[in-house]
């Protein structure tokens, strides 16, 4: 039998619990596609119209609308895209493209649709610098919106680095700024992490992903808190009331209304406590290891240390053949060469950003798996530090 891994690799996905598919297989046996009218595909409309509420009452916003989606990066997609098709229909010789305004440490959802749009001048792209704590520089950014800004786009918290924005106080910007002005927020980090009252946030959309609590892959949603009918990109059927066509997959969408109804908040302060305590010891053994950013401004469970000289894929697979399971950056962009841009953007060097490594804990993490932790990080550090000293003798 394999050895249970230790995971540390919870931004990336949280894998579905065997409790998990149980449930979903229970819950979905016998139901039809949910757009038949009859009884079998009622009962897949009824087990989906249920997650939707679940969600919803998860974040707070009952009253708001959801569009499932495939996952986050269409979720995202789907946002970018809104004042994109509003200037294609009303387009004539003296329209102008919208100014869209993101932050440049987006997810590489937001930053290459954004890009993917403003290369073809569908819109005026503005991309507002970073802290070096990796926040948005809202100085810069109140410079950059303005009348004929269309939409905004700021992450919550940060997937690389853990760092939370400061997105009330962006809000209250744009909304004296720029009154016509769509304001998106990719909360995918956020949820399950921070405590948050999304009501309270004058937002008009809103991207999720499902697998980032504990749900199936291949599941999200765009949450429009004021109930905003986005206009479709995916064109077919009439499903999800028009803004999303494809017939729903009512399993993953039971999974993310499952996972939403066990997403506790109190865990949080728990596993900050293990991260921190894993931050200690770390730099307590090894004083040439540093943090990324303040760790009072990061999600609770996300821990991005520096170790200079070394490189942090080269850890990665280190700690893999340790059973351990870590990350030098976002999934999404593994395997690409160049470092990360959001590091870049923060004003690491290269070597820097190469040398930086992200842990993130999963809610149920314990004690005694942080301790084993430390143990295996610190073996496979000293391998990797003795192996250089040997190479410089």
């Amino acid at each position: 039998m394999e050895a249970a891994r230790l995971y540390f690799d919870a931004n990336a996905t949280l894998a579905p619990t065997g409790e998990m598919y149980e449930q979903v297989a229970q819950a979905t046996q016998g139901a039809g596609n949910p757009s038949s009218v009859h009884q079998a595909g009622q009962k897949g409309r009824a087990l989906i119209e249920r997650a939707r509420s679940s969600i919803l009452s998860l974040l707070g916003l009952p009253k708001a609308s959801l569009v499932f989606t495939s996952g986050a990066s269409e979720s995202n997609n789907l946002a970018l895209w809104q004042p994109v098709l509003t200037y294609l229909s009303a387009s004539s010789s003296h329209s102008i493209a919208p100014q869209v305004v993101i932050s440049a440490i987006e997810h590489p959802s937001v930053l290459e649709c954004a890009r993917f749009l403003a290369a073809r001048g569908l819109i005026r792209l503005s991309e507002c610098p970073c802290t070096p704590q990796g926040q948005l520089d809202l100085l810069a950014f109140a410079g950059l919106v303005g009348p004929e800004t269309k939409l905004v786009s700021i992450m919550y918290a940060n997937n690389e680095t853990g760092a939370i924005q400061p997105i009330p106080e962006a809000i209250a910007v744009v909304r004296r700024q720029a009154a016509n002005c769509l304001i998106h927020c990719d909360a995918v980090q956020a949820l399950g992490k921070l405590s948050l009252d999304y009501s309270s946030l004058d937002l008009d959309m809103l991207s999720f992903s499902g697998h980032k609590i504990g749900s199936f892959a291949g599941v999200g949603c765009l949450v429009c808190p004021k109930a905003l009918h986005v206009q479709a990109l995916q064109n077919g059927g009439a499903q999800e009331h028009g803004q999303r066509a494809g017939t729903e997959p009512v399993s993953a969408i039971v999974s993310f209304g499952i996972a939403a109804q066990s997403c506790r908040w109190p865990v949080a302060d728990k596993v900050a406590g293990l991260r921190d305590w894993i931050s200690r010891e770390l730099r307590a053994a090894f004083p040439l290891i540093s943090t990324t950013i303040d760790l009072t401004s990061a999600l609770p469970n996300t821990l991005s240390l520096r170790v200079p000289g070394i490189s942090a894929d080269d850890l990665v697979v280190a700690l893999d053949l340790r059973g351990v399971c870590v990350s030098s950056g976002a999934a999404c962009s593994s395997g690409k060469p160049s470092p990360s841009h959001v590091l870049l953007a923060m004003g690491l060097g290269e070597e820097e950003a190469r040398s930086t490594l992200r842990i993130s804990l999963a809610p149920n993490i314990s004690r005694d798996e942080a301790l084993q932790f430390v143990d295996e990080f610190s073996l496979a550090l000293r391998g990797m530090l003795q192996g250089r000293s040997n190479v410089a003798a």
